[in-house]
């Protein structure tokens, strides 16, 4: 029983074609695998990124709200208009020579 020599050769051809589309295929699935592992390096950087301007956010919120603690509320911005009005006027000699006596 022998095999004729066609049927060897598309037997031989079909072998050929198919081991070339296992190496397409081969090198589609090692691009997608390098695709995949530059994505997942990106979500890292990002997540990286977002929790760092998280912090950053949390820390301006808190200065933000140091600062508004010290804004003068309506009864010292009255003092110190008051003040201010005090100094501006101008004082009397012999007030302050009685005061002084």
């Amino acid at each position: 029983m022998s095999i004729p020599a066609q049927i060897l050769t598309q037997a031989r051809e079909a072998l050929a074609a198919s081991d070339a589309r296992r190496r397409t295929l081969v090198a589609q699935l090692r691009e997608q695998s390098q695709k995949i592992s530059d994505l997942e390096l990106e979500v890292q950087r990002q997540a990286m990124a977002l929790t760092r301007s998280r912090e950053d956010l949390a820390s301006a919120r808190t200065e933000i709200d140091n600062l508004r603690a010290q804004l003068p509320d309506a009864e010292t911005k009255q003092a110190f208009g008051s003040l201010a009005n005090y100094l501006a006027t101008p004082s009397e000699p012999e007030a302050e020579l009685s005061i002084a006596a």
